[in-house]
């Protein structure tokens, strides 16, 4: 199948409410593709994707390749000379970042299988064998290797064409897509494909990182795949916050099949609650949960899409707009097609069914018309996710009969009753399934099964009927090599399935009987709320999170780690799995977040050459001592020490103006301070900047080769820097020159993640320092995302001096034995993080090791003198900005297990010193699930503790300290009162207190950055406040931002200063008397004090 890359970066659409968005990416789009970039990409018909340009040279190539938004380009080029150079090259054209040039030599590239739309090889000094182009190319993407040189590099005419050799990677046979909400429009939904099974390394991944809400509506309820792209319905409204003040944010969103780079978006306006559940409005919000279940069924039916075209309802109410699939122009609407709700497309043909208060139709439209062909009047009630197609037939249950009708003309083959009445609830889905496939339709209840001819409607065979796998879903049916499998619920109803013969199609008799592992299902309180899925070979079934069945082998997993999101699911197609990014905080320790594109790999053995390599650079021998200048107190790493404490000595005055401000670029991280000067990283663009830490003036600057996600650790003159392309660096702090590389990542293998490629092992920008025994400085860092991906996460340990190995460990989670009943989870389950100490022990989220990198266990722990001291955590990691309200930090001497929004020393931001922590929640209210929060109301709790006042678990024990009332409002009402004791139910208070804070107030201020100084707290952030006419203002930075100086020791608001921008997460420092704050507008401000006169 050909793959097109075509884009208009957003929709073609007439939506008034978001026209300045698609102004703003049409222009983006027209920008002409002119000289040898465009010659290329017009011959391989590439307009968006990732393009790989080999032998980069100056650079300007590889700049002109990325003809729009759509485009993330990779330069690679062996001479540092040109490295260099095309590098400044890039950046003079503000390119950098969607474009970057790395330094290669390999004649093998770093990137990852089937990565790469189009690949341009000119002649230089690299070259690639014809294999490896294939290797790296996705299904259907090009390459053009350059056989006779242009020496000017910049312009070419069809016949110079001529000098090039096109290279095409054919679509294979064994993928298969995805089109419809249960593959096709039969509802069998069964993926022809034989490279999906159960997962080990991620392909790709994107935002969001979570699902806006666990008691709203799931944020994807919609995707489908065709023509090697992804299409899915989005909110991206702000995560965390249910608020019925707040507008959603509702995207139709096109990327790359098998790299996730975003190709266009649409927005959906008039969609949401306000349209579908508008009963939902008022009362009390935090008593509402569990509304996600209340998503209309056939949501996700409105959504099929073809190598060409796009088929979606741009609006709840709205017409079927057809869009083209390469560029998300609206092509045109279908007529009379306002109220559908079901969308399939068989044989060339748009079927619809569109719902209106007075009224039930089937329709047949052409989809390059967008008229009506026939239309079928509903005699009952046409039932919700019954339509299928197969064959040239349209199949509906139309009242409490089944009917069949020519996709030709509508005209009616046969009707036949159905064996029991349906029971149907409103928003839940009727008790029915039909799947059409081979001649034979199958109409499925809880009572009964019958098989039917698809031609004439007679009874082929029936048998007992079956159960949706998951929560609250019609019964469910696969037919997979012409056998039938189908679910059967026991009771109690979290019990494995019993084993089941498999149907024959034409015949119902068993073909075979499928035994399921008695460990492959774990038991819980219900099964997930998402409908399974299957290939050839694997039933996906949706019990924990998902379990892969095998139906041909002994290749089972339990899938504890995969959890997608509720209501949609994940999908099989393109040889990846698709999870969709959950809202759950069920086994958060080892859960992936995140729109993911999941792989199996069946080696995941380094290549030969994966040795750890240690790069020594031009002043390695070079003696490096601490800059002289130094002066007052710093701030040398991620959060001021190695204990990510968020303090230090300095002595900031009350008295504070703007001495000057710098721009960085777009997402720059918390700012490092030492030896007088300031480092600091933009994030998406790879640069790191050291400035004078009095004037601002640039002093040097370094280009990573990925994303710098935190701040470098400086010491004696070094700079230690970790980057998303699996490395870390130490420079010299005098002048950026190399001292040393060391490649973390076991491979160089690229992914795409967040439209930028990355190591499969990418590395944390701030390195942890610490001492070992005789005084020598030891760094710290890890390298991976997932104990379950690619091999596991490696923590390493080296000399910082010299950077040699030290220490090494692996964290990996082997998978269940799902065939030993007794066999339990694995013992360690982990995701990447910057690592932390309480001095003694290395923390890695829940992971604890010692300074050898030995890994802990609880067991290890315990004893005197065995114990942690208190140290900084958070359930979504320290640098995850996004605020969701099932995730927050805590200061402790333990992992946090339990909700904290009653807890001491926990919100979701702190800092502590010596003697107390401080500590922001906004989180403060809590329905039976969820902690809630209702921005412009009562504000933010700014709170102090002393840092002997731990969180307490209350297990209702005699002669034990009952928690004290102290967090108004606590909603008991929704079965979370104060005092409600921990039982292993999640759903109990969780962390609360025996003694009340130092003190404690609320502030109008969404405060994302505090430091604690000598004798100051400072906070910042953007004010609290809900416009009426742009509610989201605040919440997206847009209404500027507040700086407040408190006194530590009463909570007294000292004085309060207005910003032009608020920071970003985490973004202040304190050092040198002064105040450093990296802005959401992309700048870093110097506060200093005045002057004397």
């Amino acid at each position: 199948m050909p793959h097109p890359f075509r884009r208009l970066p957003s929709c073609a659409s007439s939506v008034v409410a978001h026209l300045l968005l698609a102004l703003r990416c049409c222009l983006g789009a027209d920008a002409p593709q002119t000289g040898l970039a465009g010659q290329l990409l017009k011959a391989a018909e590439v307009t968006g994707g990732l393009v790989v340009h080999v032998n980069a040279g100056n650079g300007h190539l590889s700049a002109d390749l990325h003809a729009s938004d759509a485009f993330l380009v990779y330069g690679l080029e062996r001479g540092p000379a040109n490295v260099t150079a095309a590098r400044q090259h890039v950046r003079a054209r503000r390119l950098y970042g969607p474009v970057s040039i790395e330094a290669w030599g390999d004649t093998r590239l770093p990137y990852a299988d089937g990565l790469v739309n189009a690949l341009v090889m000119s002649r230089g000094d690299l070259t690639v064998a014809d294999d490896e182009i294939l290797r790296v190319l996705a299904p259907g993407g090009h390459a053009w290797v350059e056989t006779v040189a242009d020496p000017a590099g910049t312009t070419a005419t069809e016949a110079q064409m001529t000098d090039w050799r096109r290279i095409d990677k054919p679509w294979p046979g064994d993928i298969d897509e995805w089109t419809h909400y249960l593959h096709g429009p039969d509802n069998n939904a069964v993926a022809q494909d034989k490279r999906v099974g159960p997962p080990n390394a991620l392909q790709w991944d994107a935002p969001p990182k979570f699902s806006r809400s666990h008691e709203h509506d799931t944020s994807m309820p919609a995707m489908v795949t065709a023509g090697g792209r992804v299409f899915y319905v989005v909110d991206e409204g702000p995560p965390g916050i249910t608020d019925e003040r707040l507008a959603e944010k509702w995207f139709l969103i096109a990327r790359d099949a098998f790299n996730g780079v975003e190709l266009w978006r649409c927005p959906i306006p008039d969609w949401g609650w306000r349209q579908w559940d508008p009963e939902r409005a008022g009362g009390d919000w935090a008593a509402k949960d569990n509304l996600r279940i209340h998503l209309p069924v056939t949501l996700a039916r409105r959504l099929v899409a073809t190598e060409s075209r796009v088929f979606v309802t741009l609006g709840y109410h709205a017409p079927v707009s057809v869009i083209d699939a390469s560029t998300g122009t609206v092509l045109r609407t279908c007529a009379r097609s306002t109220g559908t709700q079901e969308i399939l497309f068989a044989g060339g043909r748009l079927l619809l069914v569109a719902r209106t208060s007075d009224r039930q139709d089937l329709l047949c439209s052409d989809p390059d018309s967008g008229e009506v062909l026939w239309e079928r009047r509903a005699t009952g009630a046409y039932a919700d996710s019954t339509l299928a197609a197969s064959g040239g037939s349209v199949f509906v249950c139309d009242g409490d009969e089944v009917v069949c009708l020519g996709l030709k003309d509508g005209t009616e083959a046969w009707r036949a009753p159905l064996a029991a009445r349906l029971r149907s609830k409103h928003w839940l889905y009727p008790d029915i399934s039909l799947v059409a496939n081979d001649g034979v339709l199958l109409v499925l209840q809880q009572k009964t099964l019958e098989a039917r001819a698809a031609e004439t409607g007679d009874l082929l065979w029936s048998a007992p009927g079956g159960d949706g796998y998951g929560f609250r879903l019609p019964p469910e049916a696969y037919v997979i090599d012409g056998s039938v499998f189908y679910f059967h619920r026991p009771k109690p109803k979290m019990e494995p399935w019993p084993n089941r013969d498999a149907l024959d199609l034409r015949t119902g008799k068993p073909t075979r009987q499928v035994t399921v592992p008695a460990n492959l299902i774990e038991p819980m309180g219900h099964t997930r709320c998402y409908h399974s899925r299957a290939t050839e070979r694997y039933l996906l079934l949706g019990s924990r999170a998902v379990e892969f069945l095998d139906l041909k082998g002994d290749n089972h997993m339990r899938g504890i780690w995969l959890r997608p999101a509720c209501r949609y699911g994940a999908m099989p197609a393109n040889g990846l799995l698709y999870m969709t990014p959950n809202q759950c905080q069920c086994q958060i320790v080892r859960t992936l977040h995140n729109l993911n594109a999941l792989v199996m790999r069946r080696g995941l053995e380094p290549a030969p050459e994966a040795a750890n390599p240690l790069v020594r650079g031009p002043v390695f021998d070079r003696p490096i001592a601490r800059d002289s200048t130094e002066t007052g107190a710093a701030w040398p790493t991620f959060r001021a020490d190695a204990r990510r404490r968020g303090t230090n000595l300095a002595s900031v005055p009350v008295d504070l103006k703007t001495a000057w401000q710098v721009p960085i670029g777009e997402r720059p991280v918390q700012p490092a301070a030492a030896e007088g000067k300031l480092f600091i990283a933009s994030r998406d663009d790879y640069r790191l900047d050291c400035l004078d830490a009095t004037a601002g003036k640039l002093l040097w600057r370094f280009t990573a080769g990925g994303r710098i996600d935190s701040p470098p650790s400086i010491h004696a003159g070094r700079v230690y820097v970790g980057s998303a392309d699996g490395w870390v660096t130490c420079l010299a702090s005098t002048d950026g020159e190399l001292v040393w590389r060391f490649r973390a990542a076991p491979e160089e293998r690229r992914v795409v993640s967040y439209n930028r490629l990355e190591s499969a092992w990418p590395v944390h920008g701030s390195v942890l320092l610490l001492d070992s025994p005789d005084g020598k400085p030891i760094a710290y860092f890890t390298a991976g995302r997932s104990s379950y991906l690619d091999g596991g996460i490696h923590l390493y340990g080296l000399d910082a001096i010299s950077g040699d190995l030290l220490y090494h460990t692996v964290v990996r989670s082997p998978h269940v034995d799902v065939h030993n009943p007794k066999a339990g989870r694995p013992e360690v389950a982990a995701l990447d993080d910057v690592l932390t100490t309480d001095g003694t022990y290395i923390f890695m989220r829940n992971c604890t090791f010692d300074r050898e990198l030995n890994l802990r266990t609880p067991q290890d722990l315990r004893g005197k003198g065995k114990q942690p001291g208190q140290y900084v955590s958070s359930w979504a990691g320290l640098l995850d900005d996004n605020g969701w309200n099932r995730s927050f930090w805590m200061a402790a001497k333990h992992w946090p297990t339990h909700f904290a929004n009653q807890s001491p020393k926990a919100g979701q931001l702190l800092a502590f010193d010596d003697t107390t922590t401080y500590a922001v929640k906004c989180y403060t209210r809590r329905n039976i699930h969820s902690p809630m929060f209702f921005p412009g109301t009562a504000g933010y709790l700014l709170m102090a503790d002393p840092n002997d006042n731990e969180p307490y678990l209350y297990r209702g024990k005699p002669d034990t300290p009952k928690p004290i009332k102290w967090l108004p409002p606590v909603d008991e009402k929704m079965g979370v009162a104060y005092d409600k004791p921990v039982t292993g139910d999640s759903r109990s208070t969780g962390y609360t207190r025996i003694a009340p804070p130092t003190w404690s107030q609320w502030l109008p201020l969404r405060i994302r950055a505090m430091v604690k100084t000598r004798d100051k707290l400072f906070v910042a952030g953007a004010p609290d406040i809900l416009k009426s006419d742009d509610p989201l203002a605040a919440l997206e930075g847009r209404a500027g931002g507040k700086l407040l100086v408190v006194d530590p020791d009463t909570g007294k608001i000292l004085h309060e200063y207005d910003l032009p921008s608020p920071p970003v997460f985490d973004g202040l420092i304190a050092a040198y008397g002064r105040l450093y704050l990296a802005t959401r507008e992309g700048k870093l401000l110097c506060l200093a004090g005045h002057p004397p006169t």
